[in-house]
């Protein structure tokens, strides 16, 4: 044993392996690389093998000899089969950018786990060795360092790839947040017995009150949702992630991945991170419009199921739901499906009332032939479906309205001082790396500017 605590304690732990194979792991401890790289700096997990030769095919005891529960509790660093890192932030594209890698062939490796990042290690460990053929990005959720083991986990990612981060203006990150939707299960299957309101009396917002309500409240800025107080501003933090992944970062301006910037933004980072870039037909359909969240928030997807027996029921029935002879149409929008290829019968079934971005489709077209040689089911369906538009249009133009917006989120700390001093002191310090390296996107922040003069004023009046 050495005076290498960290080195210590991982031999201890791994005492069988070591004496199996105690040349091999005895050259790389001894060696001049595992000094400079591990010891001189007192890493606080040091790897028993080289992670350099654990990527080689050819090395005798490479990874595909190693049980991932093992390589963690040696220290290995996770294989170097991903292209790049995406650090995700809650309100910041968290979603969205999943799809738009999906659609460009990078399979993003992704576990939502707030609890133990050696589940998150062991899950990626799995899936890299498994994934040969696409492009990986490690696609790391928001969650940070009050999860077990985080620490641990960022310092086994350490192929020399860049980070990629989506930011924002602060306070319009606050508005997902404060908008989020609740846990409520809406009517996502219904037939031609449903009423339209019923079906699409379906958004429920977060209240950090009651759990749940039908208006969001700017009260919930200060909910551990939203990322207040102490506790939950470490969960949330980008910077002290940025800090611990100790990695060049490649920022993207929310902006430039919304609406027609989407595409062009797309096309650089494919060119800068070495994927495919975008396809061109999907500049008018997927990345036209908002990919998550926007108007059809909680709205979509839903799925209409014709039956031809249901045109003349009184009632509501739910028992066509469990028959396998109905078509199914899938009610929703180009980006929250999954499908390459589809045929949109909106404009057959909606006629003059189609809606942009809305789309309807089948994936048995087989099925739907059929039911348009029955006349009276497809008239029945495409009126129910003209009215459940008329709606669908109506509830946008209200929920719209009633969501909290950047002026709401001022006017509120504007108010409360113990809030807005809070946000103040978070946001400076998580802001300090991308106003040194990338302060042309903070001085386009609007919003923000705003927050830093009300704050300023509010200093000289004191």
């Amino acid at each position: 044993l050495t005076h290498y605590e960290a080195l210590n304690e991982v031999i201890v732990l791994n005492m069988a392996f070591v004496l199996e194979h105690f040349d091999e792991v005895s050259l790389w401890l001894n060696s001049k690389e595992f000094k400079e790289k591990y010891e001189d700096i007192n890493h606080p997990y040091p790897p028993l093998l080289n992670p350099d030769k654990l990527n080689d095919e050819n090395y005798i005891l490479n990874y595909e000899k190693i049980p991932a529960n093992l390589a963690w509790e040696m220290n290995l660093p996770l294989p170097r089969r991903y292209e790049f890192i995406h650090l995700s932030t809650f309100g910041s594209a968290y979603a969205a950018m999943q799809s738009m890698y999906s659609w460009c062939g990078v399979n993003a490796l992704c576990l939502w786990n707030p609890n133990d990042a050696k589940d998150t290690y062991l899950y990626h460990y799995a899936r890299l060795m498994c994934s040969k053929e696409k492009p990986c990005c490690i696609y790391l959720d928001g969650f940070n360092l009050q999860v077990l083991h985080q620490i641990k986990f960022f310092k086994l990612i350490d192929a020399p790839v860049s980070v990629v981060a989506v930011v924002r203006d602060p306070l319009a990150g606050l508005k997902p947040l404060i908008n989020h939707l609740s846990g409520c299960r809406p009517i996502m299957r219904f037939n031609l017995t449903f009423s339209q309101d019923e079906v699409l009396d379906s958004v429920r917002y977060y209240d950090n009150t009651s759990g749940e309500a039908k208006r969001p409240v700017v009260e919930n800025i200060k909910s551990g949702a939203s990322g207040y107080g102490k506790n939950n501003a470490i969960k949330f933090s980008l910077a002290s992630r940025i800090y611990y992944l100790n990695k060049k970062v490649h920022y993207i301006d929310m902006n430039d991945i919304s609406g027609e910037k989407t595409f062009d933004t797309l096309k650089q980072l494919a060119k800068e991170l070495h994927f495919d870039p975008p396809k061109e037909e999907l500049k008018e359909t997927k990345l036209k419009g908002k990919i998550n969240g926007g108007d059809f928030l909680g709205l979509v997807p839903r799925t209409l199921v014709v039956y031809s027996k249901d045109v003349d029921r009184k009632c509501k029935d739910e028992s066509s739901l469990k028959r396998s002879d109905v078509v199914e149409l899938v009610i929703t929008t180009e980006s929250h499906t999954s499908l390459d290829k589809i045929v949109d019968l909106s404009r057959e079934l909606l006629g003059e009332l189609t809606m942009e971005s809305l789309i309807i489709y089948t994936t048995n077209l087989k099925a739907y032939e059929n039911l348009k040689k029955d006349t009276k089911t497809l008239q029945a369906t495409q009126i129910w479906l003209q009215n459940y538009v008329k709606r669908l249009k109506e509830v946008i133009r209200e929920e719209n309205a009633k969501r909290i917006n950047e002026e709401q989120i001022l006017n509120y700390l504007k108010k409360d001082k113990e809030v807005r001093e809070f946000y103040r002191k978070n946001w400076k310090k998580e802001l300090t790396h991308i106003k040194a390296n990338r302060p042309d996107i903070v001085n386009s922040w609007k919003y923000y500017k705003e927050f830093e003069k009300m704050c300023e004023e509010f200093k000289n009046q004191s």
